[in-house]
């Protein structure tokens, strides 16, 4: 599979949506679907200082992650090092869905 750049359209109010290369059709992004009904409640819940803790273990989480998914389709033997125990479960979680991609080609220069 190679990865490309998808076409992205911005509509003012209604967020972000990508063409699919396969059937022109268009699509949302997580975010904006996320964020239409749950930008009211995170809002308020980011004010909220007893939350800062959690948000950074969040988003090193899904960083972390990310990395790892990376890493594991390219088939970097590291992927499994992490000592997180939820890294794992959530990467374990994904991996039958991540091996039916086959043909992974890196592009770079983007």
């Amino acid at each position: 599979m190679i990865f490309q750049d998808l076409e992205r359209h911005e509509i003012e109010g209604l967020g972000r949506f990508y063409k699919s290369p396969i059937t022109s059709k268009w699509y949302p992004s997580i975010t904006t679907i996320t964020g239409h009904k749950k930008a009211e409640f995170f809002a308020n819940w980011r004010k909220n200082p007893e939350n800062e803790q959690s948000m950074k273990f969040s988003a090193e989480l899904g960083t972390n992650v990310h990395t790892i998914i990376e890493k594991y389709l390219n088939k970097d033997p590291t992927w499994n090092s992490s000592s997180m125990l939820y890294e794992k479960l959530m990467v374990n979680q994904v991996i039958p869905e991540l091996d039916k991609i086959e043909n992974i080609e890196k592009k770079y220069g983007r």
